[in-house]
């Protein structure tokens, strides 16, 4: 990642702590603070009434309570320490935790950026020397990066998919990609700590291009026990051949042929598949992060949809508000695929919905179009019982559809989300589904689920 983008990537990580993501303020920040290295984030807010906060430090009505941030790995902030001070009649709380941070860190810390907090929950910063604010925080981004994925180079996708599945792999094993570049058979051998092997284990993972997301076609129970033995690498490799062509003469799984690449790993190693035209596949995490980088950026581009996160005390009842105002439509269960999608350390639980025929906007039917959703806690409960599945769109938001695969994809976007729903309400099968299902709701009621995350 270059200097900016390192930029960018900081700075909307400490928009997630300033909105409260990563930071347990007892109450929503109103101030924060940078120093110049850009290691470490101050954010503060006024305690409302006496008692105690996430690090134990008691505070009086009026104090200004300030916590000290660093980054944790490459996505969030970790809390480590604080302090809190006497807020003064008449000054200005901002220039007070200035004066502080010398004071509390021995002179070893200064501010080097700071501001004001307008919008507690949903603040906007910029990166540092430029004018245009983020369009969103780390967090969020990585969450919605399915929506840019889908316009990157789909082998690129693929292989890094794919190599996410032989990075998560535990070494030893060996790998077979098919000629056509979907289906990854992984042969993994159970060795023990001097090197000795004694079982083996299979697995078959193929590249599901809608979901952008790799699906066991099969793997083993368990592994299979073996006469305990040491094993060259070409031992496992052929072995590991044989086993892949037993596979294929056994259970004849669709689609899977040819080997185009196969190697071993072993623990120093690290798996590199390559791409068609000889380059490397980029890993899982730097595919993300791009997207991300993408998304976050002012002359991003925008997000297909966006989860609906859990509202603040202070937020409810603008929320609620939101919430009411939300357009939606139903669709038989069957018309909504799940699918978990593994964005760099969070999973979260999404619909692919499949918009039914006779969905006409502007004249053209738009049958057998997708769209990409967050699944909600009704969602999950819908698809549990096989009832119609709600699909609620955020006003004001485009919504992205897309069909056809590889370099017969297609995608636009419907600028107003009422229109389409409205379109997928009146559409034949709908219509008829409500006549013959009264008692089921196929209504556009408006609830507050959110996406799930596991």
């Amino acid at each position: 990642m270059d200097s900016r983008g390192t930029a960018v990537r900081t700075t909307a990580i400490w928009q997630d702590t300033i909105n409260g993501v990563n930071d347990p303020m007892p109450w929503p920040v109103e101030m924060w603070a940078e120093n110049e290295a850009r290691d470490t984030l101050w954010t503060a807010c006024t305690a409302r009434e006496k008692g105690s906060d996430e690090l134990g430090m008691w505070h009086e009505r009026g104090d200004i309570i300030i916590h000290s941030h660093s980054v944790f790995g490459e996505e969030k902030t970790w809390l480590d320490g604080g302090w809190t001070i006497l807020h003064k009649p008449g000054a200005d709380p901002l220039q007070e935790m200035l004066d502080s941070i010398p004071v509390w860190t021995a002179g070893r810390q200064r501010a080097w950026r700071s501001g004001r907090v307008l919008s507690p929950g949903s603040e906007r910063i910029t990166v540092p020397g430029e004018t245009e604010p983020l369009r969103m925080g780390w967090h969020e981004a990585l969450a919605l990066s399915a929506g840019v994925l889908r316009g990157m180079d789909p082998s690129i996708v693929r292989a890094s998919v794919l190599q996410r599945c032989l990075d998560l792999t535990p070494k030893p094993c060996v790998f077979f990609l098919d000629a056509e570049g979907d289906d990854l058979v992984i042969v993994r051998w159970h060795a023990r700590l001097n090197g000795v092997v004694e079982a083996r284990s299979f697995s078959h993972m193929r590249y599901d291009a809608e979901t952008m997301q790799a699906e066991t076609v099969t793997s083993s129970e368990r592994p299979s026990p073996m006469e305990p033995r040491r094993m060259e690498d070409g031992d496992m490799l052929m072995e590991g051949r044989a086993i892949y062509d037993h596979y294929l003469e056994a259970a004849h799984p669709e689609g899977l042929g040819h080997v185009r690449r196969s190697g071993i790993l072993t623990t120093p190693r690290q798996p590199l598949l390559r791409l068609e035209d000889g380059r490397m596949a980029p890993t899982w995490g730097d595919l993300m992060e791009s997207a991300a980088l993408r998304l976050v950026s002012p002359a991003g581009p925008t997000p297909d949809d966006v989860p609906p996160q859990p509202p603040t005390k202070t937020e409810r009842r603008r929320h609620r508000e939101r919430n009411r105002a939300w357009p939606s439509f139903t669709v038989p269960a069957r018309a909504a695929k799940p699918y978990l999608y593994c964005a760099k350390d969070d999973n979260w639980d999404k619909l692919i919905v499949t918009l039914p025929a006779g969905t006409v906007v502007d004249g053209h039917d738009l049958g057998g179009w997708k769209i990409d959703r967050f699944t909600s806690e009704a969602n999950r409960r819908q698809l549990a019982e096989a009832k119609p599945v709600e699909i609620r769109l955020r006003p004001g938001t485009p919504v992205e559809l897309f069909r056809g695969r590889g370099e017969a994809r297609e995608s636009f976007a419907i600028e107003d989300p009422a229109r389409l729903a409205d379109a997928v309400a009146q559409s034949p099968g709908i219509r008829a589904a409500r006549r013959e299902n009264p008692e089921e709701k196929h209504t556009d009621r408006r609830h507050t689920g959110h996406a799930a995350r596991r």
